[in-house]
């Protein structure tokens, strides 16, 4: 099940590097089919219940309602919100993230191993809260995972020459007058290099905090 979501985000991270030069509205894009799939979800499910316990929707299998007072669980509804919360700015740094590395040029896919790092925090949070502890073998393959993501990130120095040597010329443009317009293209493509590194480990933490509430939530309710 792990490897099948893996490769579920991966294909949503190629569709959102696609749509990453709109910005945020990218985010509008990507989650209106998301908004007509849980619709069919649920209507299927409510005419389920109907189907099978004679009614649409009811306070006594809800897991909004407390069982012993049937009152609403306000601690639920919190969870929810916090969980939705996270998920959202996420989602809203992973598009930022796509956005600014389109414009600093890097490759879409190699950006996407900075998510990995999200691991350490989880791992780090999960051991204070929940007493979880890494065995060896795990964190052997944590830190390998880690060190496999820094070494593929790197940028090879003959990709950096070569960009730096393919931008073209203006007709009749004097030479200091290229080589500024160079010192200015490659100091934006090393601010929005950092901008997207940026974005990418603020996203880690926002999925971290979902997964953590997400772990608190299973185990107490």
């Amino acid at each position: 099940m792990a490897l099948l979501a893996g490769i579920c985000y991966a294909f949503n991270n190629f569709f959102l590097g696609q749509l990453s030069h709109h910005g945020l509205v990218a985010v509008i894009y990507v989650n209106i089919p998301s908004f007509f799939l849980f619709m069919v979800v649920y209507g299927v499910n409510f005419i389920r219940n109907k189907l099978v316990h004679g009614f649409y929707w009811s306070r006594e299998i809800s897991i909004f309602f407390k069982e012993e007072d049937n009152s609403l669980d306000w601690s639920v509804v919190l969870g929810v919100f916090l969980m939705s919360f996270c998920k959202f700015c996420g989602f809203c740094l992973v598009v930022m993230t796509f956005h600014y590395a389109t414009l600093a040029g890097l490759n879409l896919g190699i950006i996407t191993v900075i998510f990995n790092f999200c691991c350490i925090t989880d791992s780090v949070v999960f051991y204070f809260v929940f007493k979880e502890k890494l065995s060896r073998a795990q964190l052997v393959g944590t830190v390998v995972l880690l060190l496999s993501a820094v070494f593929i990130a790197q940028k090879p120095k003959m990709e950096e020459k070569s960009g730096i040597m393919s931008y073209g010329r203006y007709p009749n443009e004097a030479e200091d007058v290229y080589q500024a317009r160079i010192d200015r293209i490659e100091r934006d493509h090393y601010y929005n290099s950092m901008i997207a590194i940026g974005t990418a480990l603020c996203c880690t933490l926002f999925f971290s905090a979902r997964d953590v509430i997400l772990r608190y939530y299973k185990v107490t309710k």
